[in-house]
């Protein structure tokens, strides 16, 4: 018990060290080495991250508050935003509209709620195109809304890199997070 302790102190104080005070969340050890809990601090709720990526970027955006996880030399993005006083059709007209020079031949997958393995009710969008690099490229994203707050856990990436760990990061964020 006391190891634990000591290593979860030693990764709070990396973590506080390593992002500015005004980080829009907070990074705390999880069950399994492969990932950490990521508790937003604006609206309650609780994401299960990778541990592993190459780079974790804390950001507002006018107000909406993005952390953007990186991996694969940036090839592969995950994204958890979160705001207030929002809905799930604006923020998915956003992410729609976001990428749309950037993408051709715009194919959607899928746009319809869902429910997670945590019994949890979400917004689910998926579409695939071709990107600008002329290789097939993947947006997955789902949303949560309750009482006027909005998550959004989204992934961009090439189609061909949606397999193996990149996969299973990205079930694991969508059916093990939850509303605090």
């Amino acid at each position: 018990m006391r190891k634990i302790l000591m290593t979860a102190v030693v990764c709070l104080v990396f973590v506080a060290a390593a992002w500015p005070a005004a980080a829009a969340g907070t990074f705390y050890l999880h069950d399994h080495s492969d990932y950490w809990w990521y508790v937003l601090s604006d609206v309650p709720f609780s994401a299960v991250v990778p541990a592993t990526a190459q780079t974790y970027i804390e950001r507002n955006v006018f107000g909406m508050n993005i952390l953007e996880i990186l991996m694969d030399n940036g090839s592969v993005s995950i994204e958890i935003a979160s705001l207030k006083n929002s809905t799930i059709e604006a923020v998915r007209n956003s992410l729609e509209e976001r990428f749309k020079p950037a993408v051709k031949d715009i194919s959607v997958r899928s746009n319809r709620m869902i429910t997670t393995s945590n019994n949890l009710q979400c917004h689910f969008y998926h579409y695939e195109a071709t990107g600008n690099h002329g290789k097939k490229v993947m947006l997955r994203s789902v949303i949560f809304e309750r009482n006027g707050n909005v998550v959004s856990l989204s992934l961009f990436l090439d189609a061909d890199k949606y397999v193996g760990n990149v996969q299973q990061y990205w079930l694991r964020l969508v059916n093990d997070s939850e509303w605090n």
